[in-house]
């Protein structure tokens, strides 16, 4: 063992063997000297320790070739002295033990030539120390901060923090997907709200809060979303045959105005692989799981598309939707049409009837149809024939050139090829959309009298966004932009507004 003190690099080193019967005597002064040393911090007579090491070196012998336990029996043979020694030794190595917790020494496993040294630490190794420490403090904090689900923590520190690190939409959506696939997320044990609870088109929520179409694209975050206290996860949107989508880049944000204009087009890894993990219906018990349908950008037959998908998620999933409203895929939107929309609404109805159970079918409408689309779309939701269980209003909604340039979504002026208006910049989702969403909502409320359940979604933060979602005639409302910029706990603090505003509601009535 050494020892090395400031920048003198002097090193003793007591030997762990010796034959000689004197051996204690040599070794128990060291021992003595060394405690002073490490404790009280003399640095001198270093000599004494070092003409010590040398006697003690001298005496190594025949016990080098010998294995440790070996030396151990022979030690316990020989009589008190040796014995001693041996207690000595410990003691040495307990006092250098100590000595190496409190950071007074370091162990230097370099040093082949006598043993291991302890050498005392430098100013770059205490700062690697001290990185090392506040480096695990982080990590701790970082850890205890995502699996609590503290609100301020995502919103102010853990979601601008991964915004910098990874510029790019996409693939922190990518990476927030497998971290909740993965059970890196907050774990809320209190999901229900029992003021809250409600049942909608047949399925029990524990609150009205969900997940909107387009975060779980696949179905592979779907207990993480519910564990996180969503009440409902809307996956997709599904296309039957695998496809990639639109070129990247396709997905940009636009944090001064809390928003996200994405072209995604409809990404999807098809029907099978989705119903492979969907099949089980693991959230059975924890929520509802509903599937977003769509077809496939260059389908023949984009009704027989949705009707495949009847087909394939009709057993599986609590509840459908029919997705015609993207603004990303050419010609979707052209299927609200009310003739278009009246063929679709016919044949998925009628696949659906040949299920062993009804599924609740929802239409999923765009916010930006004129007043007299609105009226012919619900007109056809409506219609006995072709009447679906709610509608979900709204999608995103198209962006325009200058919301584009302004989340660079879109090139500058002088860079256009073509004119601005002919090109689909892609959906604007977030605050931007919540009052276009939310006056769509009112109207489509007061044109289905109450008689269609209706989900409300776009530009949802917090608990007063959900509560005008609800008072336009929502029974339900859904969230996404609000998972990018405040993550997971976003649930929490919208569950927790509506509840405190929904109960303040109740007692001024009372009172009045």
């Amino acid at each position: 063992y050494g020892y090395a003190e400031g920048s003198s690099s002097r090193e003793v080193t007591i030997s762990l063997s010796t034959t000689k019967r004197s051996g204690g005597a040599y070794v128990r002064p060291l021992v003595e000297y060394a405690n002073q040393v490490v404790y009280s911090g003399r640095t001198k007579d270093v000599t004494l320790i070092e003409r010590v090491q040398r006697a003690t070196t001298r005496m190594v012998a025949g016990l080098k070739s010998v294995d440790y336990e070996t030396r151990l029996a022979m030690l316990d043979l020989f009589p008190l002295e040796y014995r001693r020694l041996r207690g000595d030794l410990i003691l040495t190595y307990a006092l250098f033990e100590q000595s190496l917790a409190n950071r007074f020494f370091t162990v230097d496993p370099a040093n082949t030539r006598r043993g291991h040294s302890f050498v005392s630490n430098s100013m770059s190794s205490r700062l690697r120390s001290t990185a090392m420490v506040l480096g695990l403090g982080l990590g701790m904090f970082t850890a205890q901060g995502i699996c609590s689900g503290n609100e301020r923590f995502y919103r102010e520190l853990l979601m601008p923090a991964l915004h910098r690190v990874i510029p790019d939409g996409e693939t922190a959506h990518f990476m927030a997907v497998k971290a909740l696939r993965y059970g890196f997320g907050p774990h809320r044990r209190d999901v229900a709200v029992p003021s809250l609870r409600c049942n909608v088109f047949g399925l029990d929520f524990d609150h009205p809060v969900g997940v909107a179409a387009g975060f779980d694209k696949n179905g592979e975050a779907i207990i993480g979303l519910l564990d996180a206290g969503f009440s409902h996860v809307e996956v997709g949107t599904v296309t039957p045959k695998p496809q990639p989508g639109n070129p990247r880049p396709r997905v940009f944000r636009w944090p001064e105005r809390e928003a996200v204009i994405n072209r995604y087009g409809f990404n999807s890894e098809g029907h099978d692989a989705v119903y492979e993990r969907l099949k089980d219906r693991v959230w059975q018990g924890r929520g509802v799981v509903g599937v977003n349908l769509g077809c496939n950008k260059q389908s023949p037959d984009p009704v027989a598309d949705f009707v495949a998908g009847v087909k394939r998620f009709g057993e599986v999933a609590d509840y459908l939707v029919i997705n015609v409203s993207s603004p990303n895929t050419p010609g979707l939107r052209s299927m609200q049409n009310k003739q278009k929309l009246k063929e679709l609404l016919g044949q998925v109805l009628t696949a659906r009837s040949k299920l062993t159970k009804r599924t609740p079918i929802l239409l999923k409408i765009s916010p930006d149809e004129s007043d007299e689309s609105l009226k012919d779309i619900v007109e056809t939701a409506m219609n006995p024939m072709t009447k679906v269980d709610g509608l979900i209003v709204s999608n995103t909604s198209l962006a325009s050139y200058d919301e584009a340039l302004a989340c660079h979504a879109a090139p500058p002026p002088d860079e256009l090829d073509t004119p601005s208006d002919g090109i689909v910049w892609g959906g604007l989702s977030g605050r931007p959309l919540f009052d276009r969403s939310t006056v769509c909502l009112t109207k489509v409320a007061a044109l289905t009298k109450g008689q269609l359940p209706l989900v409300g979604v776009g530009g949802i933060f917090d608990g007063e966004d959900a509560a005008k979602k609800l008072s336009a005639g929502a029974s339900l409302v859904q969230l996404y932009t609000g998972l990018i910029y405040q993550g997971p706990p976003v649930v929490r603090r919208v569950t927790r507004e509506l509840e405190e505003l929904v109960t303040n509601g109740d007692k001024r009535q009372q009172s009045g």
